[in-house]
């Protein structure tokens, strides 16, 4: 199994970001986003209802696949028996709780789960379809019979705890810590647009024009340069150009002002500004939260949908910015799990503002926004 090949420390036992990148790859799944949501969101907030779980953690999950007519059956056994086995089994104090999500109608004839009472001894079958979740305690005795119909029974079967299982100090098997949810992606795309406003815009908010040094001309960068003017600031492809990291290379700053296609910078590690000849944040209330970063564009220039660890405070220099913005909520739409990148389903509201040389805007952390300059 994929948790078997891990290594000990990996990321992708704790880290939801990471275990998300693993179970896209693994899975090879197109909706990746909602079929991990359903894992690490409804089926979360199951565990949490069901057995009271504050934060549930994802301790491992499995599909399993009874073929239409098939023998395989399981008799009665309960889960802390294998899944603690290398903690004391079934004389672990470790808590934890099984989910049994059917992906097919599940009935008697197919091979559904057998639950026994801890009270009475007597054993239910357990019928369900589609959208049910059965979620039963670590040392609950269940089984299930052969799959005599003739249609295939499918169904994903995960653990929560409570709390990160340790061995040794890392994780039994998996830790992934969950938020429990039970919105769907097309109820959070509601949420997150009825929370897209326009965020802080300050016009005119620097005292007195700006101008590029002559002497900047020689400050050292990476110019990226994109014949279709589509820039991606995280080096990866964007969806509409050329791979544009590939069409990187060392240069100064006078480098972009005289490229003959559309060309980008980003400076950091700008210190005090002063050799840019930067302005003081015009906004008092936002100055000195992190280093300043310095971006100048070239030709007609775009950037992908994208998202910053960090709030901003964006100030316009020179010539127009215009921002497209959508909520931080809309978190489906990064390109690969943890990714700074978006991808734009064409459903999302958005709004936009076009700044002008002094105008200064703010953007709230993890905001989603793409940035167009034009020529």
């Amino acid at each position: 199994s994929v948790k078997d090949r891990l290594g000990a420390d990996s990321t992708a036992r704790t880290e939801a970001w990471a275990y998300r990148r693993l179970r896209r790859a693994a899975t090879s799944r197109e909706d990746g986003f909602v079929s991990e949501r359903c894992v690490l969101g409804a089926l979360a907030a199951a565990a949490q209802q069901a057995a009271g779980f504050e934060r549930p953690h994802l301790l491992s999950e499995v599909f399993v696949v009874k073929p239409a007519l098939s023998k395989t059956s399981f008799d009665w056994h309960r889960d802390d028996a294998k899944q603690l086995e290398k903690v004391g089994g079934i004389e672990s104090a470790e808590a934890f709780c099984s989910t049994w999500a059917p992906l097919d109608d599940c009935t008697a004839a197919s091979g559904t789960l057998e639950l026994r009472s801890k009270k009475t001894g007597a054993s239910q079958v357990i019928e369900c379809e589609p959208g049910d979740v059965v979620v039963f305690a670590k040392d609950a005795w269940h089984r299930s019979s052969a799959n005599a119909s003739d249609g295939d029974r499918s169904v994903h079967y995960a653990q929560f705890s409570p709390t990160p299982l340790l061995l040794d100090g890392r994780p039994l098997w998996f830790a992934v810590p969950c938020e429990p949810t039970r919105e769907s992606v097309d109820e959070t795309r509601s949420r997150a647009d009825a929370c897209t406003v326009m965020p802080r815009v300050v016009r005119n908010a620097l005292s007195k024009p700006w101008a590029l040094p002559d002497d900047a001309l020689s400050i050292k960068c990476t110019v990226f340069r994109s014949p279709q003017g589509k820039f991606c600031l995280d080096g990866t492809r964007h969806p509409d150009a050329l791979l544009t990291q590939s069409m990187a290379s060392r240069g100064v700053v006078g480098d972009v002002l005289s490229s003959e296609v559309a060309a980008y910078a980003v400076l950091d590690d700008l210190g005090d500004g002063k050799a840019l000849a930067l302005p003081a944040c015009p906004l008092p209330d936002l100055s000195g939260t992190r280093p300043p970063q310095f971006f100048i564009a070239h030709g007609k220039c775009e950037t992908q949908l994208h998202r910053d660890a960090f709030a901003n405070c964006y100030v316009c220099l020179h010539g127009e910015r215009t921002w497209t913005i959508a909520h931080a909520a809309h978190g489906y739409l990064e390109r690969a799990p943890g990714a700074v990148s978006g991808d734009d389903d064409g459903r999302v509201r958005k709004v936009s503002v076009t700044l002008r040389a002094g105008d200064a805007l703010v953007l709230p952390k993890d905001w989603w926004h793409a940035v167009a300059a034009a020529d």
